[in-house]
């Protein structure tokens, strides 16, 4: 897993749960007392899902509920550090997610070998309604679902969404129905 989401899960933590201590504490329940994980560096998948246990069971906050959180708090982030990825300044949520996988996700495989975005498709269905089909071995739609809110957010707009199919409940791959209800000006 990309070095971004750590630095970016670092962030969360100190913002939402209680500063560098709680980070802290999280990485000495997660085997280290101190780590420093670089935004472009390459890291093992188990070692973030890891530290998301982890941090669910210090703060008794569901595991899903936690991720979805963090999705959220980390699409507006994300977006700022892959800024030179989006080509077209006028996209806007479904525009951005429609470009994810062909465009954004291609891009980053291309100039870097070593990464492995997950596997993203999309078909528009109208101007206001998108289908996301995701596919990854890390099985973390819950993160995805948070990042789609999060997008909403960073764009003002109100998005409504239901997975209509998920790998956690015997489907072959996770399928989004993201529609647009509202637009900010």
């Amino acid at each position: 897993m990309h070095g971004v989401f750590f630095h970016f899960f670092k962030e969360y933590m100190e913002e939402r749960y209680g500063g560098k201590e709680t980070w802290e504490s999280l990485l000495i329940a997660n085997g280290c007392a101190y780590k420093v994980y670089f935004t472009v560096k390459e890291y093992p998948d188990e070692d973030l899902i890891s530290l998301m246990v982890q941090a669910s069971n210090l703060l008794d906050i569901p595991f899903a509920e936690m991720v979805g959180d963090y999705g959220r708090f980390l699409a507006p982030r994300m977006l700022r550090f892959y800024s030179t990825y989006i080509k077209d300044p006028n996209w806007k949520s479904l525009e951005l997610m429609a470009n994810v996988g062909q465009g954004i996700h291609h891009t980053i495989r291309t100039r870097n070998p070593d990464t492995s975005p997950p596997e993203i498709m999309t078909e528009r269905l109208s101007q206001h309604q998108l289908r996301l089909r995701y596919s990854s071995p890390r099985r973390l739609c819950v993160l995805l679902e948070g990042m789609i809110r999060g997008v909403g957010d960073y764009y003002g707009e109100e998005l409504h969404l239901s997975e209509t199919e998920c790998v956690h409940h015997g489907g072959g791959e996770c399928v989004f129905e993201i529609e647009r209800l509202s637009t900010a000006n």
